[in-house]
C-alpha cells in the first residue's frame, strides 16, 4: 500500500518533458501560421472588405488546417501533462481528470470552428462574390450567419480551454509537483481564455450589418 502511494506521489518526468515539447510546438505552430499567413480584418472591421480579403487568400483552407493541427498538438500536450502529474486519488485527482476532459471537449468544439471557418465560410464568401446583384444581400447574410455561429462555438471552446487550464493550475498549485509559478501562469492564462470567450458574445451584437453592400464581380 505504501509503495503504491509513493509511486503515485512521483511525477512522470518523461511525460512532463513530452508535454512541454508538445505545448511549445503547438503554440509556436499556431502563432506562426496565424501571424505570417492568415489575412487580417479590414480597417474599421468592415466585414465586406474582410470577406474579400479572405477570398483572396490562396491557401485559406490549408492555413486553417494547420491552425487546427496546432490546437491538436496543444491538447495532446495537456493530456501528457495530465499523465505527468500522476494524480489519481482524492479531490485533486478528480480535478486532474476534469482538466483532461475539458481539454478534449474544447478540441471537439474547435473542430466545428475550423470546419465553419476554414471551409463553410470560404465557400459562402465565394458564392457571395460571384452571385448576381439581385441575390448578393442574401448570400452576404448567410456568410455573416456562419461567421456569427463560428464565433459562438469559438467562445464556448475558449470557456472549456480556460476551464482546463484553471483546473490544471489548481492541481499544480495544490500538489506542487512542478513549480507553483507555472501553475499561477497557467491559471491566469486560463482566466484570459474565459474572458475572451465572453467577449465573443459582445462582438456578435455588433457584427451583423443591417445594409449588406453590393459588390462587383471578381
Amino acid at each position: 500500500m505504501e509503495e503504491g502511494r509513493a509511486m503515485e506521489e512521483m511525477i512522470d518526468r518523461k511525460s512532463l518533458r513530452f508535454s512541454a515539447i508538445l505545448l511549445v510546438a503547438g503554440v509556436v505552430l499556431f502563432i506562426l501560421v496565424t501571424v505570417l499567413f492568415h489575412p487580417g480584418s479590414a480597417p474599421g472591421n468592415d466585414e465586406a472588405d474582410t470577406f474579400k480579403g479572405y477570398a483572396n487568400s490562396t491557401y485559406w483552407s490549408l492555413i486553417h488546417a494547420i491552425q487546427f493541427a496546432g490546437n491538436v498538438i496543444i491538447v495532446f500536450g495537456l493530456l501528457a501533462l495530465f499523465s505527468a502529474l500522476n494524480v489519481k486519488s482524492g479531490l485533486v485527482g478528480v480535478l486532474n481528470r476534469f482538466a483532461a476532459y475539458s481539454a478534449v471537449a474544447s478540441l471537439a468544439f474547435l473542430a466545428v470552428v475550423y470546419a465553419m471557418d476554414g471551409i463553410a465560410l470560404r465557400q459562402t464568401i465565394d458564392a457571395w462574390l460571384n452571385a448576381p446583384p439581385s441575390v448578393q444581400s442574401a448570400y452576404f447574410a448567410v456568410a455573416q450567419g456562419i461567421r456569427v455561429l463560428e464565433w459562438g462555438v469559438r467562445g464556448y471552446s475558449d470557456y472549456l480551454t480556460g476551464l482546463s487550464l484553471v483546473l490544471f493550475a489548481t492541481v499544480i498549485t495544490l500538489t506542487a509537483r512542478i513549480s507553483r509559478p507555472i501553475g499561477y501562469i497557467m491559471g491566469l492564462t486560463g482566466l484570459g481564455f474565459i474572458v475572451r470567450g465572453y467577449t465573443y458574445s459582445l462582438t456578435i451584437t455588433t457584427a451583423v450589418s443591417s445594409t449588406p453592400p453590393s459588390i462587383a464581380r471578381r
